[in-house]
């Protein structure tokens, strides 16, 4: 399995929210890009997980998994509240275009 991620400061690159080919509404967490395809501009880490892997990403950190159709993968993911206030403030302040 691959993992690429993108950094949380580097959020306005992703075109978060937006809309579905439906017209509904993308969350704005939500980004409808393919890391691995147009963001020439931006740093992104790609590792490889192999088996018995695990692997931590940061809060507001972008992420996407790129997983083989002949590999038997389970991937769980646990969101959690970010214990920093000071952090949650900014991040959602970026969130909802104030900063």
């Amino acid at each position: 399995m691959r993992v690429h991620l993108v950094t949380a400061w580097q959020r306005w690159l992703m075109y978060p929210g937006g809309s579905f080919p439906n017209g509904e509404q993308n969350p704005k967490n939500y980004s409808p890009l393919n890391i691995n395809e147009g963001l020439e501009h931006t740093r992104t880490h790609t590792m490889e997980l192999t088996s018995g892997d695990c692997i931590y990403i940061p809060a507001y950190w972008w992420y996407q998994l790129e997983i083989s159709d002949d590999s038997n993968t389970l991937v769980v993911t646990h969101w959690y509240d970010v214990a920093s206030s000071w952090l949650k403030m900014v991040m959602t302040g970026i969130e909802n275009d104030i900063l």
